[in-house]
């Protein structure tokens, strides 16, 4: 769930619509190597804002490429993004 919403309201979306990213250019481009067979994103954080929630958010996420029947050689069917809202955690360490 995302801000109360299922993650079917959100698959085929860009990743950068469905967030509001501090660097969305950043992110596209990691998401662009994933792509492009360069190997997962583990546990990489972004801050932004969700549009239902107030106040800055931070998130980590990982990238897998979501490969087809062709195995890792064949062009990609798109990408598998998890994404977990670290915002309280990340300001209990400040």
């Amino acid at each position: 769930l995302v801000e109360g919403v299922g993650s079917g309201d959100h698959t085929g979306l860009p990743f950068t619509e469905v967030f509001r990213l501090d660097d969305p250019d950043g992110s596209e481009q990691l998401m662009k190597r994933v792509l492009a067979g360069e190997g997962p994103v583990r546990d990489h954080l972004v801050r932004g804002r969700l549009r239902r929630i107030p106040g800055d958010r931070q998130f980590l996420t990982s990238l897998y490429r979501l490969h087809g029947p062709g195995g890792p050689d064949a062009p990609a069917l798109g990408l598998v993004v998890a994404v977990v809202d670290v915002t309280e955690r990340e300001r209990g360490r400040a």
